[in-house]
């Protein structure tokens, strides 16, 4: 346990860490440990801290190739007791875990200790409450690039992998119960945090978000079909809103398992249990998430289980087809008489495919007995005008009537009147007014016009 009073400029840690510094109001910190972990930073009520880690062996390289690894998030319920950190600390050994994000620490201020082999990274504020913080290994410390606290319910790490730098993001959202405006706020600064990073460097949030997912299908794919529950609320719906903004995938929503391995809290009297602590993951990496789950046994002095995901980081590739061998053509050949048979036998084949076609064409015609469609329109109009022409009413005085005006600028070249005659011309009648007045051969001229053809 930490205990730390930088408001009197010293700090003093029972696990063998000394660190001496000065106030906290943008005052600079310089701090030693005894077991070869150097810390450089400012306050993080001034500017921000940026915490280095090193290995107690400061000769040892990273770890460049790190690919597989074992993250998990877990709500430890405070290690400010007496014995929660090394218990705590045990179990995530027995589980083999690389890396955890833990919430609730419920230690002041921000700092980093060692302790059992791992290195531990918190963020908390003034009072022992709240609290996030990162637990690692000393298989993967030397790969931490580093670790930015924010406040009491967010901090994040930046991890040193083999094709690239990754981020951890490590999150402690507000209970159901709390007023809309204090779960906002959350949701601001962490987007805040989101889009200060670099936008090319892949991304995983995880963390108690105390949401309760569903399986609703509005919301795929941003959740998969193995949630515990069936009906997403509030705190789900931020959650789900928050993750499709910035293209990311709640990820343990997607691993078909059993009930009791989706469970990530249990109440005190053992009858409700929900799933409400999550892995956020972009979409790029999303399938190198190999499985996430419960582990059941970690939940000695917490309400809480412990998630782990493996994860095999890996990059992308796009296969590309061989193309196949193709033989070359020798064109001296072609020079040759082999050119002139080539040349008959390309006109053969194409005579019998010309007529091929026109067969086709034929057979078609008469099957379908294809209309004449200009010609039929071409009929129907002729029709009409002679109506037109013949009636004695309104149509036929408005049809009739020439006004002494020019055509007005913008209007048809051809008026309705003018296409009329010029079918009229292609039939041989010159004074369409005059000849539709006679029925019968007027309705000659409408038959002979089905055989027209173009508009």
């Amino acid at each position: 346990m930490v205990h730390d009073d930088f408001r009197h400029g010293r700090s003093t840690a029972s696990h063998g860490m000394a660190i001496h510094g000065t106030a906290i109001h943008g005052t600079a910190i310089h701090c030693t440990a005894t077991h070869g972990t150097a810390i450089h930073g400012h306050s993080r009520y001034g500017l921000a801290l940026i915490y280095h880690v090193k290995n107690q062996q400061h000769n040892k390289p990273r770890n460049k190739d790190l690919t597989d690894i074992n993250i998990g998030t877990w709500n430890v319920r405070s290690l400010y007791r007496a014995g929660a950190l090394t218990t705590s600390l045990s179990c995530l050994e027995r589980y083999g875990m690389d890396i955890t994000a833990i919430q609730e620490v419920r230690w002041t201020n921000s700092g980093t200790l060692k302790s059992q082999g791992n290195t531990i990274l918190y963020s908390g504020g003034d009072k022992h409450e709240h609290g996030v913080g990162f637990v690692i290994s000393d298989n993967v410390a030397t790969n931490i690039v580093r670790f930015q606290p924010i406040s009491d319910r967010i901090c994040y790490i930046e991890l040193k992998c083999k094709w690239y730098n990754m981020f951890l993001i490590n999150c402690y959202a507000p209970t159901e119960d709390k007023s809309d405006d204090i779960k906002n706020k959350f949701y601001e600064d962490l987007d805040l945090v989101c889009d200060t990073l670099p936008i090319d460097k892949p991304k995983i949030i995880l963390g108690d978000f105390n949401a309760k997912i569903g399986k609703e299908n509005i919301y795929k794919p941003t959740i998969g079909s193995e949630s515990l529950h069936e009906i997403t609320n509030d705190n789900g719906n931020k959650l789900i809103t928050f993750a499709t903004a910035k293209n990311m995938i709640i990820s343990n929503t997607y691993f078909p398992h059993k009930n009791i391995h989706k469970q990530t809290w249990i109440s005190p009297c053992g009858l409700v249990r929900n799933q409400i602590d999550h892995m956020l993951v972009d979409n790029r990496i999303k399938s190198c998430v190999k499985d996430i789950r419960s582990m059941r046994g970690s939940s000695a002095m917490s309400d809480h289980f412990l998630v782990k995901a493996k994860i095999k980081l890996r990059i992308s590739t796009k296969w590309k087809k061989k193309n196949k061998h193709k033989e070359k053509i020798n064109k001296d050949i072609l020079k040759t008489i082999t050119a002139k048979v080539y040349q008959e036998k390309i006109s053969i084949e194409l005579r019998d495919i010309q007529e091929m076609v026109n067969l086709n064409e034929a057979w078609g015609k008469e099957l379908y007995n294809e209309p004449n469609i200009t010609g039929i329109l071409k009929s129907a109009r002729i029709g009409w005008a002679g109506h037109v022409w013949r009636s004695k009413g309104l149509i036929g005085q408005i049809t009739a009537w020439k006004p002494n005006a020019k055509r007005p600028r913008g209007r048809p070249r051809q008026r309705w009147a003018d296409r009329i005659k010029e079918d009229l011309k292609m039939l041989g009648v010159r004074n369409a007014e005059e000849t539709a007045q006679n029925r019968e051969e007027w309705r000659q001229y409408v038959v002979a016009a089905m055989d027209l053809k173009g508009l």
